[in-house]
């Protein structure tokens, strides 16, 4: 338990000093060799039997399983899905892992306001569910990466058991495919050298376009920052968004009525997707007849589309 606490400690300073004036030395990345296919291993282990890691960190498996729902406590007795490995995951998480090293942050939010789900889609993997877990650690000291691999992993199932935000994602029932990477760098403040290392895991379930069929997809978000575009954090779960069609002549005329296709309730960040054939198509939120749609043509040429809808 000391040890956790420590590198709980150890995440703190290392957010304080990436904002310091500092200079990196050598750093070197890694994703799908060796060290990741192995905490890939460990990952599935834990899923497997949740409750022997907990017991194994100090928790109270009977007063855990007191205060969880019953469904997650069946789910834990049966033991979580495994997750397969997706290399566009582990590119995306490399790329971020680099971008921190690089720019001097550390943050789900890269520098340009992109989150974790621009990233992924950048590298081709269309997400209907996505969640990101970073952690890593700092020693004045050097340690073998398979051992700081093992503290990261170790603190984020802590925090997960714990029911922290940074960790959770490693104990979902709503993925099926998972990517990572680790860095590892020297970091030099005045004149003290510290050894770091920086883990980014994604998790995510995608999205499969069916043959014939093309795919909407997109958010729901407020403009916090008035960009004019959606960014991680600004998404609106629960908002019912609705598609029309396919559209006619006539059907662009009067969109409300018959032509009803779809409703969709937005998930995390306000993602909704619809798989339609081809055709012209309306989308937008419920909201009556002044509801403002957004129209597009859909066909084997563009077989996905991405449409974020605004709430003023």
């Amino acid at each position: 338990m000391k040890r956790l606490a420590r590198i709980s400690c150890i995440f703190f300073v290392l957010c304080l000093v990436l904002t310091s004036q500092i200079v990196w030395g050598a750093n070197e990345y890694s994703h799908e060799n060796d060290v990741e296919l192995m905490l890939l291993e460990r990952i599935n282990e834990v899923r497997s039997n949740p409750w022997d890691e907990a017991e194994r960190l100090g928790f109270d498996i009977q007063q855990m399983k007191k205060d969880m729902a019953s469904e997650l406590v069946e789910a834990w007795n049966v033991g979580l899905p495994a997750f397969s490995w997706d290399q566009r995951l582990a590119a995306a998480a490399l790329k971020h892992v680099e971008d921190m090293f690089n720019n001097l942050y550390y943050s789900h939010i890269s520098l340009d306001g992109a989150g974790p789900e621009e990233r992924v889609i950048a590298e081709k993997f269309v997400p209907v569910f996505l969640a990101e877990s970073l952690g890593a650690v700092v020693f004045e000291n050097v340690i073998s990466i398979e051992e700081a691999s093992e503290l990261i992993v170790n603190s984020l199932f802590y925090d997960a058991f714990s029911g922290g935000d940074e960790g959770k994602a490693l104990l979902t029932l709503k993925a099926t495919h998972i990517g990572l990477a680790i860095g590892g760098g020297q970091l030099q403040i005045e004149d003290k050298t510290y050894n770091v290392y920086v883990m980014c895991i994604d998790i995510a379930q995608g999205i499969s376009v069916s043959e014939g069929m093309s795919l909407v997809w997109g958010h729901v978000y407020q403009d916090l920052n008035g960009n004019g575009r959606y960014d991680f954090g600004e998404g609106i779960p629960k908002a019912n968004v609705i598609l029309f069609g396919p559209l006619t002549d006539g059907g662009l005329i009067n969109t409300f009525g018959p032509i009803l296709k779809k409703q969709y309730l937005t998930q995390n960040e306000g993602l909704f997707s619809f798989q339609v054939p081809s055709g012209l198509y309306g989308i937008g939120l419920e909201g009556g007849s002044d509801m403002t749609l957004q129209y597009y043509l859909l066909n084997s040429e563009n077989a996905i589309v991405r449409s974020d809808i605004i709430i003023e």
